[in-house]
């Protein structure tokens, strides 16, 4: 059911944040063979080139992490693309990082490498002046080949095809297992635990401890008073008879 590798990509600005420093160790550390990070690395951020504000070695920084680190010299390669992707996908038990060296803005004549290309639009100008440079026909606008169209629908087709296989592997999953299966697809769909679940937990073990105890005096020596929880109570009934 859970048997994937987990892809992503990532730029110089990204991994300039603290959050990919604590993120990118702890995968690292964990083991994560089958995390596959892909590095656009074109040595420009929001502001302008990224030597005005860092000078890290990225690959020696992810080597220390404990990471694989696989290197495409040109980003307009895509045979080199390709190869170094399929060695990605042969796990040697690490993470591994894909860095591929690319232009922003490539083909842009005025804007290439800089951080003019990083947001901002080309302009009618400049878009035809790329499209020139990559002998496209610079009138077009939205242009989608025959072949590539056709390459995108083979694509979209065996995509719900395998969609439709792990649907199938996963109803038979839940029904062996249907605990695990709507913990699985909650996680999968990003949907948080429902808060009430916990607390009727803490409530009820709250409520029989006060049974037995007769008294609501461990919950003052606690620093609570017996005012406060016995409104709480109240409060949380109020709140979960209103729900559906």
């Amino acid at each position: 059911i859970v048997d994937h590798r987990v892809l992503g990509i990532c730029s110089d600005g990204d991994l300039m944040e603290g959050i990919s420093h604590e993120s990118c160790s702890f995968a690292g550390f964990l083991g994560l063979g089958k995390l596959i990070v892909i590095f656009d690395d074109n040595s420009i951020s929001l502001d302008g080139p990224t030597a005005m504000s860092t000078g890290d070695d990225v690959a020696m920084r992810f080597a220390s992490y404990g990471w694989r680190v696989l290197e495409v010299p040109d980003a307009n390669d895509p045979a080199g693309i390709n190869a170094t992707l399929d060695e990605a996908r042969q796990s040697d038990g690490r993470p591994t990082l894909v860095r591929y060296r690319s232009h922003i803005g490539f083909g842009a004549p005025n804007v290439q490498d800089t951080s003019k290309a990083h947001g901002a639009p080309l302009g009618a100008d400049e878009a035809r002046l790329a499209k020139q440079a990559y002998g496209w026909p610079e009138d077009a606008q939205f242009l989608v080949p025959d072949d590539v169209a056709a390459w995108a629908g083979a694509l979209r087709e065996r995509g719900a095809r395998e969609v439709a296989a792990w649907d199938a592997a996963m109803d038979a999953y839940a029904a062996d297992h249907p605990a695990e299966a709507a913990e699985l697809r909650r996680r999968l769909t990003g949907r948080g635990t429902d808060p009430t679940d916990e607390i009727d937990r803490r409530v009820a073990a709250a409520e029989e401890e006060l049974r037995h105890a007769g008294t609501y005096q461990h919950v003052i020596e606690s620093g609570s008073r017996e005012a406060d929880f016995a409104a709480l109570l109240s409060i949380y009934h109020a709140e979960k008879a209103r729900r559906p």
